[in-house]
């Protein structure tokens, strides 16, 4: 669950056109590679609405 700062930060990186990512601890150091798979998709879904 977000706190409210968190919130906040989302709000205004999401204002200015960024997409915020969250992602458990855990994937960060056991599974980098489902990482990179994620952040791919978000990248392709973006590229596909603004080509």
């Amino acid at each position: 669950m977000l706190n409210k700062i968190d919130e906040n930060r989302n709000s205004y990186l999401s204002s200015l056109g960024f997409a915020v990512l969250r992602f458990e601890t855990r994937f960060v150091f056991r599974d980098p590679e489902y990482l990179k798979s994620e952040i791919r998709k978000v990248l392709n879904k973006r590229n596909e609405s603004t080509g």
